[in-house]
Formats: structure tokens, sequence, C-alpha cells
């Protein structure tokens, strides 16, 4: 019954929200995927709806309206299918979709989540799931193709042009308000050198630490391609994932024998913002509204599942 009661309301929403019909062109999305966990070096088994659903939990916060959780959703499953036609033979060591990197939508396990929100778990999960379920169904397309509509909780204030006609620039001054907005940690010299020597090697530093960190080079919506240690090249996501910030857009502060790393953002800052379009949702945009403010150009369309 509560099974029911979940696909009664996910067909509501998709009719309400999204305003797609079913005789509109469609892809098959698979009823179960394999996904990489990056970190573990595994893969596991799971519905495509719970796929989702995860991929709701890490973009967005459970208390979100439906029409917000219900847009990250489609905008995920979107990228998601996306991903499974256009990456590289083997990229996912042969699942279909990874947890995380360039291409695939972050996600955390429903186990992750019912961690985070421990006793507002069963609530938050039925409201994810309601959303989930409409998602699975729908997706963003582009020229006859599903979208890549990528999500991040929330953006610098300036999204990055993403390099395709749906995925402008966008300036998102709300963003600057929410709680995930600043982020920062200060390391020790020593520390700070011994944490990036895995990805440099041994290089020679000037005594000057504010020498240390140079060249760095930025897209105009603040996120950090690339900077040089020691004359030694790392990326931007080389950097965050080194020192656990929440997004690339980081700026390197030295202070005597301490650095202050300092990012703005919480994901990656192209497509979707989650924390603006929870403020759309509150102004009274629809999934569907929303969807358009953020991916221009694209088109709901309803998905199937292959039997």
């Amino acid at each position: 019954m509560h099974k029911l009661r979940i696909l009664f309301a996910a067909a509501i929403m998709l009719t309400a929200l999204c305003g797609c019909s079913a005789g509109e062109p469609s892809v098959r999305v698979p009823d179960k995927v394999t996904l990489l966990i990056e970190e573990e070096n595994r893969i596991i088994s799971l519905s495509y709806t719970e796929y989702i659903a995860g991929c709701i939990f890490a973009a967005a916060d459970p208390s979100f309206l439906p029409e917000t959780l219900t847009a990250a959703g489609i905008a995920c499953s979107g990228q998601a299918l996306y991903c499974m036609e256009n990456s590289a033979p083997g990229a996912f060591y042969g699942a279909d979709l990874s947890d995380g990197g360039e291409l695939c939508p972050e996600w955390i396990s429903l186990d992750e989540a019912r961690q985070e929100y421990g006793s507002e778990y069963d609530s938050c999960a039925e409201k994810v799931m309601n959303a989930a379920e409409a998602a699975a169904l729908t997706y963003p397309e582009y020229d006859g193709e599903p979208a890549f509509t990528p999500v991040c909780a929330v953006s610098t204030g300036i999204t990055d042009d993403g390099g395709m006609p749906y995925l402008p620039s966008l300036t998102l001054e709300c963003d600057s308000k929410s709680p995930l907005y600043f982020a920062s940690c200060t390391v020790t010299a020593r520390y700070a050198r011994e944490t990036l020597r895995e990805m440099t090697g041994s290089v020679i530093l000037p005594p000057d630490k504010g020498e240390w960190f140079t060249d760095a080079e930025y897209t105009p919506g603040g996120t950090l391609l690339k900077i040089c240690f020691g004359g030694a090249e790392i990326t931007g996501e080389q950097l965050r994932q080194a020192l656990g910030l929440k997004s690339c857009a980081i700026t390197v502060s030295p202070d005597g024998d301490m650095f202050t790393f300092t990012s703005l953002g919480c994901g990656r800052n192209t497509g979707m913002s989650v924390y603006t379009a929870e403020r759309l949702a509150r102004s009274g945009k629809t999934a569907r509204e929303i969807l358009d403010c953020f991916f221009p150009g694209t088109t709901l369309r309803t998905a199937q599942h292959s039997s």
C-alpha cells in the first residue's frame, strides 16, 4: 500500500509539475543500474529510482519543497542518461555509472542519508522517494538526446559556462546567503607540503612560503582550473579533494607558516543550483519552470523503464 501511495503521488507530480505527455518521444531507462563506488573500488546494483533518490539526497536538502526536489531529480536523471550514452567504454570498470566525477551526478546511499538525518530520515525519505519516482520517468532533452544537466548544491554566485548551448553562465546572487556558501581550512606549511606530495612528487619550494602557490587560473565564475605548487601543476579538483573542501572555487592565502584555503559554493559550479531552485520554488515556480531557468532550450520528455 505504501508503494502504491508513492507511485500515485509520483504520477500526480509528474503530470502537474512537469507537464510531459505520454505521446512524446522517449528513451528507455533500465530498471536497475550498476554503480561504481569509487572510494571503495566496488560495484553495486540498485534500482534506477533508488539511484535517483541518492542523487537527490547528495544535491539537495530534503526539507526543500517537492518542486525543488523533483527538478533536481529530473536534472540528475538527464545527466545520468547522458553519461550512460556518452561515457567512454570501461570508464567505470564495467558499471553503468559512478558515484561522482566529472560526468556523473554526485550520489550517496540511502544508508548514508539515514545516518545523516537520524530520526528525521523516514519523513525525508518519503519526500525524496516521491520526487525520485517522478524524476526517474522524466529527462531533459536537447537535439533529440538526453541533455547533460548537472546539479550543484550552491553556486559561487556565477555559474560556469558548461560549453553547451543550454548550459550558460548564470548570475545567482542569492546563493551567497546559503549556509553552505563559504568554507575554509587553515593548515601548516608542512601539512600542505605532505598532503600535496602525492600529486606533485618531490618539488623544490622557495624559502618564501608566499611563493609556494603561483600562476592560478580561474574561470569567470571563480572556479580554480589549475595552480602551480613549487612549479608542479595541480588542478582545482585535486586541491579540493586533498583538503576536503566543498568546491573548486578555491583561493589560497599564506600567513607566515600557515595557509588558509577558502572555497565558495558547494559542488561543481555548473548547471542547476539547488539553493536557487528552492528560492524559485518558494516564489511559485514549478519543477518544469525551474528547469527552464537553468537549462534553456531543453525539452522535458517522458522516459520508459526497460522491460
